[in-house]
């Protein structure tokens, strides 16, 4: 997620230190870019599409499901209990539990936000009394860098994880909800129905959170 937030905030990173040559640079690039494209009315048809087999028990449709989303939904989970196992059991629990349940499925939003919206509720269930904040500290710390060509490029993005870590967990709750959504690829319409919030509402916290957050970092990244 650090890759998108930082582009959220400051736009599609030029020569930082994710930069491993030109094929990585436009991997990450294309990644960014795709995650926050508007979905268009072939991409809702295809999806209404994936849930109708899922509803006919095509288990190769729940794979689709899982290939498309999994990631996403772990790392937003991971984002509420902070613990990425702990994540990881819950986002397999909810894509379980819709499997045995889908022959009854209704969605009334788009599937990202129907998605979103269990993985959040059932990662808030979780969370309680669970994970302290120590131990999700402990645990961004113990996570592998990416390949890196020296142990300063590793030094620094751990660095700059960590400023951007701390600026996001300063912002009121309210903001970092939907900056985290957004970071994972959300539109402002799926995640006023993740949050329960008008879309107005959605949309101004989006960028009133950029704005605290670009004030935070500026000459710390």
């Amino acid at each position: 997620m650090t890759v998108s937030l930082l582009t959220l905030v400051f736009g599609p990173p030029e020569d930082d230190i994710f930069r491993q040559g030109d094929r990585d640079r436009r991997t990450i690039r294309a990644a960014v870019d795709g995650a926050h494209e508007e979905p268009s009315v072939a991409d809702d048809d295809a999806e209404l599409a994936l849930v109708e087999r899922l509803r006919a028990s095509d288990g190769v449709a729940l794979d689709t499901i899982i290939d498309r989303y999994y990631r996403r939904l772990v790392g937003y989970a991971e984002s509420i209990v902070r613990d990425v196992g702990h994540a990881e059991d819950v986002v397999q629990d909810v894509l379980f539990l819709m499997w045995e349940r889908r022959a009854g499925l209704v969605i009334h939003t788009s599937l990202a936000a129907y998605l979103f919206t269990l993985v959040r509720n059932a990662a808030l269930n979780a969370r309680r009394g669970t994970v302290t904040r120590t131990r999700w500290m402990q645990q961004y710390a113990a996570e592998s860098p990416p390949p890196a060509t020296s142990a300063d490029f590793a030094i620094e993005r751990d660095e700059r994880v960590r400023v951007l870590q701390a600026a996001l967990e300063a912002l009121a709750p309210r903001y970092r909800e939907v900056l985290v959504l957004r970071a994972h690829g959300l539109t402002y319409d799926a995640i006023s129905s993740v949050l329960g919030i008008p879309l107005k509402t959605a949309k101004t916290r989006g960028l009133r959170g950029i704005a605290m957050l670009r004030a935070a970092l500026m000459g710390k990244l």
